[in-house]
């Protein structure tokens, strides 16, 4: 069974469904943009958010707001309003 959808943590929080632990990057999207650009989001039964992506099955940097990676057990920000952070 192939995936067809790109699948996406609702939120960061107590009360949401969370990344899986053994995560390194967490990239948060700009739904708004995604919506207007015609990129659909479903949840999911169980909660978790779905978008088959672009036309390339992607959602590219255009769509992110901020992006960060767990280093030393620590979330560092590498990459913000389009750009590359250090």
């Amino acid at each position: 069974m192939a995936r067809t959808h790109i699948h996406l943590a609702p939120a960061l929080s107590d009360h949401a469904i969370l990344p899986r632990p053994n995560s390194t990057l967490r990239i948060y999207l700009s739904v708004p943009a995604l919506l207007a650009a015609g990129i659909p989001l479903y949840t999911s039964l169980n909660g978790v958010v779905l978008t088959p992506g672009n036309a390339e099955g992607v959602v590219t940097s255009e769509y992110w707001r901020f992006a960060e990676r767990k280093v030393n057990g620590q979330w560092v920000p590498v990459w913000r309003d389009g750009r590359d952070v250090q």
